[in-house]
């Protein structure tokens, strides 16, 4: 999870009602983090804070930069040995291509977004991107097709307007 979204709730709440783990950063004003964790320490140094259902870290990359983590996932103080960081970072880094990747799929042909104040709008339109490359992956795996996502995108939206200009062309009113 991106730091937006990460909180001890939000770890709990898909932890025991979904059964899902989650890796996510932490924004530095979070109440939830405790003050020993934001102590100044030397660079590439790791603290750990450990509960029954999660583990929170403090690592410093350079000085002057403390990265929060919270891990319904991670319950040892593991310290990668090739990149001398904690595994939870280290599957983190793994992990979050995915929503990089689809961000940058939504931009790049079907971001159908139009700029508004109402905030339910936002989310609609951001839902209209997620369907559009998710139904394109699906679309993919199914007919085993090279298909380029601009043509298979025209390809959809001229056939979710199909029916509705054939029930317009029948209406003798319309011009």
């Amino acid at each position: 999870m991106d730091n937006f979204f990460t909180s001890a709730q939000a770890l709990n709440k898909l932890r025991n009602e979904y059964q899902l783990t989650v890796i996510g950063t932490l924004r530095k004003n979070k109440p939830q983090i405790p003050t020993e964790l934001c102590v100044r320490r030397p660079e590439k140094t790791s603290m750990f804070a450990f509960q029954a259902t999660c583990t929170m870290l403090s690592y410093i990359p350079k000085i002057n930069r403390n990265v929060f983590l919270l891990s319904s996932m991670h319950f040892n103080d593991n310290i990668d040995a090739e990149t001398g960081k904690p595994e939870i970072i280290t599957d983190y880094n793994k992990t979050k291509g995915g929503v990089d990747t689809l961000d940058k799929m939504c931009e790049a042909y079907n971001n159908c977004a139009r700029g508004t104040s109402r905030w339910p709008m936002v989310i609609f339109y951001e839902l209209l991107n997620i369907a559009g490359v998710n139904s394109y992956i699906i679309y993919k795996i199914n007919n085993n097709t090279k298909l380029v996502r601009r043509k298979f995108l025209e390809k959809l939206g001229h056939e979710l307007l199909e029916e509705h200009i054939t029930r317009r062309s029948e209406n003798q009113h319309l011009p």
